[in-house]
């Protein structure tokens, strides 16, 4: 790239690492194999840095490929908190139909006036509630990202009328905030702690030297043989 600032980092340029193995490849060859030549325990000893090093690679492979299903973890989880915001918002809209708000008509069968009117009186205050759940809810869209708390935004919960139809709103609000709290879980599983920063740097480089010590050991291992 012609802009240093959008150039790739060194361990993840392929041509770059492929140097390196060929400068840990002669490295060692001269090192281990004709200056100062290994013996068969010290070969057996280099396997511990190999092996060690692979281990390094299968780890930082296993850590890219969570980020890659973590990634799409959040997408899915994003569609499912906009499927539950909608079901929110749709338990709202009911509660503010002809179910909830309605005047009751007195009839010869009706209960007693006190009764009648405190049945009245609760169902007005359920549609009320629902009411300014509705004026309040536009303004929280803004934020999508915060968790919808009811009673902040309309009182506490009314009693003695729909009760189901107030459970339902709430049951929704929760689901939605379920979701809020899984997709901001999943955000933190892919934030940068010290150990993954430490595989993304060493990871590559390490694996890259274990395996130009692991080709080496088969040159030492064959020099070995032609001694004997």
């Amino acid at each position: 790239m012609n802009a240093p600032y959008f150039s790739y980092p060194w361990f993840i340029e392929p041509w770059k690492m492929g140097v390196t193995f060929l400068v840990a490849l002669s490295i060692f060859h001269v090192v281990f194999v004709w200056v100062r030549p290994l013996t068969i325990t010290g070969w057996r000893r280099a396997d511990y840095f190999y092996l060690s090093g692979a281990l390094i690679g299968i780890l930082l492979s296993v850590d890219t490929n969570r980020q890659f299903v973590t990634q799409s973890y959040i997408a899915s989880a994003a569609i499912l908190s906009e499927a539950r915001y909608a079901e929110l918002v749709s338990r709202l809209q009911f509660g503010q139909s002809g179910a909830v708000c309605r005047v009751f008509v007195r009839t010869e069968s009706s209960p007693p006036a006190d009764e009648f009117k405190w049945m009245q009186t609760r169902y007005d205050d359920e549609c009320a509630w629902f009411k300014r759940l509705n004026d309040a809810l536009p303004a929280h869209a803004k934020d999508p990202q915060l968790p919808i708390d009811l009673v902040s935004l309309a009182g506490t919960f009314p009693q003695g009328a729909d009760e189901g139809t107030v459970t339902a709103a709430r049951d929704a609000a929760k689901a939605y905030n379920d979701s809020l709290a899984t997709i901001d879980s999943l955000k933190r599983d892919l934030e940068d702690g010290e150990l993954r920063i430490g595989l993304r740097f060493l990871g590559p480089f390490l694996l890259t030297v274990a395996l130009a010590l692991r080709l080496t050991k088969v040159t030492g291992e064959l020099a070995l043989d032609r001694r004997n």
